[in-house]
């Protein structure tokens, strides 16, 4: 049986692994590179390279990596009203930020909305403990 492959990012002028991207595949792994910097991610010094084989990756558990982290969500509150708007739910504050861009356009740049992490008594954590059982 084959080894899965892994593949980070390397940045050719430092000459070190970057941003702690572990995807397995080279298109994974830019797609991630580009959602955490933007369009500097375009940029010829990072390249997608397969990760060595010494990589913490393929010797820790698989499961142990997966389980590093427990799911968190991300909402937009309002500041000035003190409360949770527009029903966006996201995995990430920049996903949230940009449902929330999507959703009224240039009204998001206003002080008073602000992603924030959700309470953990918010329905999409109930949910998804509905689903594991």
């Amino acid at each position: 049986m084959t080894q899965k492959k892994y593949y980070g990012i390397w940045n050719s002028h430092k000459k070190k692994w970057q941003f702690n991207i572990i995807a397995s595949t080279r298109f994974d792994a830019k797609g991630l590179l580009h959602s955490r910097i933007g369009f500097a991610g375009h940029d010829s010094r990072y390249e997608a390279r397969e990760l060595p084989t010494d990589h913490p990756v393929y010797t820790e558990n698989e499961s142990v990596l997966t389980q590093e982290k427990p799911k968190m969500y991300f909402g937009i509150w309002n500041a000035w009203k003190k409360e949770w708007q527009f029903n966006i739910v996201a995995n990430s504050k920049t996903a949230a930020k940009r449902m929330l861009h999507k959703k009224i356009g240039h009204d998001a740049k206003k002080w008073r909305f602000e992603p924030r992490k959700l309470p953990k008594d918010h329905p999409v954590y109930k949910r998804e403990s509905a689903v594991n059982e």
